[in-house]
């Protein structure tokens, strides 16, 4: 690693120090899980789902 990344304070710094280049991230599990939450992600991963359930294919591929 070139450039590893201490503790950033919250999700916008953590996605600054990203697109800056770290090349590692020393974070605390309650700062990746705040950056992983937000309520337009629960949004679309429940329209996806619900249209999965509406339109079910076979897994096996032929």
């Amino acid at each position: 690693c070139d450039l590893i990344a201490a503790n950033p304070a919250s999700p916008a710094e953590l996605a600054a120090v990203v697109v800056a280049g770290a090349d590692a991230v020393a974070a605390p599990a309650s700062l990746l899980r705040a950056a992983l939450l937000h309520p337009v992600t629960d949004r679309s991963v429940d329209a996806f789902l619900n249209d999965v359930a509406r339109h079910p294919r076979p897994w096996v591929v032929e």
